[in-house]
């Protein structure tokens, strides 16, 4: 960041006024005229951001202490004590969701006159970011609905998709077996009663194949030993029909782990690698599943050390850690009961790895200022300098 390394607070209000400000902001309707964007913005309220920002004429750029407001690939949007001009360069140092940081180049698109000396500066990126990194909101729950009825599955599909889920169609379990072994999701909603391969048939198949990922069954069928049957059968939970957004949001919610991105997100010639690392996962964890499910020791083994040489190199360094505890726990016929809950967590892990939805475009493309967005005046600039407070 700058020189210094020192952060400039620049808006003299206190936490709770700025909160109630960012409340107000967040409730206004967008305005009139105002285009549509390629992509969505997420909430993003990380206190300890910082923009170091270089107007035009001054000899070096200031570091600032800036309170954000949203996120998009392309740009963020956040309150700043002052004028700032179109067109000075800003970087701004994001913070993920697991705490790592992210300088991001850009410059400012827009600086809108809010109330007092606070202005809402808005920075397009120069390269894409992926807000999953660093916004809950913006995370997709990844979700295989296996559902024959047309109707049920539309409305399925709009009630997950309004939920912020990114959701795939398997019409019976022999589909869903099929979709499963070459895919990872986050949640497998099992219809129970379907042609060719019932929903309680297709979840004892994938159970005995080693699958350890989330089935939650859903049935018309509402007594308490058809629940029961959906348990015994491997499922881990049980929803009535007809669908509902709150049983749905309920679901959604008990899938609730984070997921894991490369560290390698901010080198571009790496993302492709990476994700061609992450498209083969979902073959790695099913033969993990597989050899534990045959006792197969010696198998589970050299899986876990492949997993410890190429996690670190594409960016997963948390798989090879795992992958390393696992080796080394069945180094010299250890038994794998002993090795269970390591080889449990490494296919946990592995459940969570997920590539970068950067999109191909460039952020200047991506994220272009809607109508609104640029200076409502040409105001003298307030507090420019950005004092302390």
């Amino acid at each position: 960041m700058s020189k210094t390394g020192k952060s400039i607070r620049t808006i003299r209000e206190d936490a709770a006024a700025i909160e109630k400000l960012i409340e107000r902001l967040d409730a206004a309707p967008p305005e009139p005229g105002a285009k549509k964007r390629k992509h969505d913005r997420y909430q993003y309220r990380q206190r300890s951001l910082t923009a170091e920002i270089k107007q035009p004429g001054d000899p070096e750029s200031v570091t600032y202490a800036v309170e954000p407001l949203n996120l998009s690939h392309g740009g963020i949007g956040f309150l700043f004590g002052g004028y700032v001009h179109s067109g000075s360069e800003c970087r701004v140092r994001l913070i993920s969701l697991h705490g790592s940081w992210q300088d991001v180049p850009g410059k400012v698109v827009a600086c809108n006159f809010i109330s007092g000396s606070i202005h809402e500066i808005r920075v397009r990126f120069e390269d894409s970011i992926d807000p999953q990194q660093f916004c809950s909101t913006a995370i997709q729950q990844r979700v295989l609905l296996v559902e024959d009825n047309a109707l049920i599955s539309r409305l399925a599909t709009a009630l997950l998709t309004k939920l912020g889920a990114d959701v795939e169609l398997a019409v019976n379990g022999e589909i869903a077996i099929e979709m499963v072994g070459k895919k990872i999701y986050d949640l497998v909603l099992m219809d129970i009663e379907m042609p060719e391969m019932d929903g309680l048939t297709a979840t004892r198949a994938l159970r005995e194949k080693g699958y350890s990922g989330r089935i939650v069954a859903a049935t018309a069928r509402t007594q308490p030993e058809d629940r029961q049957l959906c348990l015994e059968a491997g499922c881990d939970d049980y929803i009535a029909k007809p669908h509902t957004r709150e049983n749905l949001a309920r679901v959604l919610e008990s899938v609730n782990e984070e997921p894991l991105f490369t560290t390698l997100s901010g080198d571009p010639m790496m993302l492709e690698l990476v994700d061609v690392f992450v498209s083969e996962l979902p073959a790695r964890i099913r033969a993990i599943e597989d050899a534990l499910a045959k006792q197969d020791a010696a198998g589970i083994q050299s899986l876990a050390r492949d997993l410890k040489g190429e996690g670190t190199s594409y960016g997963f360094e948390v798989l090879t850690e795992q992958a390393s505890k696992v080796e080394t726990s069945l180094v010299g016929g250890g038994a794998i009961e002993q090795a269970k809950q390591e080889i449990g967590e490494l296919i946990k892990l592995c459940l969570q790895v997920r590539s970068s939805s950067v999109p191909k475009a460039s952020a200047a493309d991506d994220d272009k200022p809607e109508q609104g967005e640029e200076p409502k005046d040409q105001e003298v600039p307030a507090n420019a300098t950005g004092e302390s407070s």
